[in-house]
């Protein structure tokens, strides 16, 4: 007699799958579990000041005098130690790892200026933000340090200030570094020197895409405190919106139409009227934001676009997006809380800006 196959009716079939993908989550779950660890939370990046006698105070941000830092006192970066950096140079005591940027008596990082002027020698200002003060480095590891040493011709003073937009950057050049007379003017510029002004839409983005890289560093929410699984799907989707809302930030920054990108151009325009004034020459430097460099970097087209602005006005400029690519980003953090380039990438910089200035 023929075989009679019962024909299963749809519920049976749609348990059936249920039943194997539940199996095939647990199956998950415990590999993962047996494979993978879930990271302790880690604490945002702490600033704090050290005077003369040792004594610390810990810092909101960034403390800035005067278009510079705090003169005589010491800045010390704070990391939370969970991170593990394999950085020599970063102290370790306890819970938290540092390192200090001793300030000069006249608010800036590293030596003075040589007085009087110097002949033979080309006195070069390097101003900008937290890229180029060197947050998270020694001194000695910064690109102005590095160009520095190995170019004794050169005279390089670092009048970076962490957090600075470009128009308190150019402000800076106005209020400071053309007193000391420079031949050439560096701006180490990012991609988020952009001033926001009084841009609402702007502002708004950029507290929320700090809140979501915040809410990141708290570790595990909900369900994904229990479950391995959960836990890698909510890092991934953690990990994918910052992306997203950071892009969005720089989109905006940068829409040619726009408020931001109108200030950015504006204060150019400032830069290099001031600098001709002064009789000092100017080059731009464009930094890649660390993300994404050996793969599909997303800002090149932000970078052009400053390429363009810098070409129209004639100002001399280094996108410096060719030297990092396939470079894999974090391993030149400074920390995973803190996307700064550390030794390695400094090193990366002051190699490509140095031969740029050797021309």
């Amino acid at each position: 007699m023929p075989a009679h196959h019962t024909k299963k009716r749809p519920a049976q079939v749609a348990m059936l799958l249920a039943e194997s993908g539940f199996a095939a989550l647990v199956l998950l779950e415990l590999l993962l579990r047996l494979v993978a660890t879930t990271p302790e939370p880690l604490e945002v990046r702490r600033f704090a000041l050290v005077d003369a006698a040792g004594t610390v105070v810990p810092q909101l941000r960034v403390p800035v005098v005067d278009h510079g830092l705090p003169p005589g006192m010491t800045l010390r970066f704070e990391y939370d130690a969970d991170g593990a950096p394999d950085h020599p140079y970063l102290v370790t005591d306890g819970a938290w790892q540092h390192v200090d940027a001793p300030i000069n008596a006249r608010g800036m990082r590293g030596p003075l200026p040589l007085e009087p002027k110097p002949t033979g020698r080309t006195r070069v200002a390097c101003v900008g933000d937290s890229f180029t003060f060197g947050d998270g480095v020694l001194e000695a590891d910064s690109w102005v340090a590095r160009i520095a040493a190995a170019r004794p011709e050169l005279e390089l003073l670092n009048f970076g200030v962490p957090g600075l937009d470009a128009r308190q950057v150019v402000d800076a050049v106005e209020a400071r570094a053309l007193a000391d007379g420079p031949d050439l003017v560096v701006y180490a510029m990012t991609l988020n020197d952009v001033p926001v002004g009084e841009d609402p839409e702007l502002k708004r983005l950029v507290q929320s895409t700090q809140g979501r890289f915040e809410a990141g560093l708290a570790g595990p929410q909900g369900l994904a405190r229990f479950s391995a699984l959960a836990a890698l799907v909510q890092a991934r989707v953690r990990q994918a919106r910052l992306g997203d809302e950071y892009a969005q930030v720089i989109a905006t920054c940068f829409d040619p139409d726009g408020q931001g990108w109108a200030n950015l151009c504006a204060e150019l325009d400032r830069l290099a009227a001031l600098c001709t004034a002064g009789g000092a020459e100017l080059t731009v430097v464009l930094f890649p934001l660390l993300n994404d460099l050996d793969g599909g970097y997303p800002f090149a087209d932000e970078h052009a676009q400053v390429a363009a602005a810098c070409a129209e006005r004639g100002i001399d400029f280094l996108d410096l997006l060719p030297a990092y690519r396939g470079q894999r980003a974090a391993e030149l953090w400074v920390h995973p809380t803190d996307q700064h380039p550390n030794h390695l990438g400094h090193g990366i910089a002051a190699e490509a800006i140095g031969a740029h200035l050797a021309r």
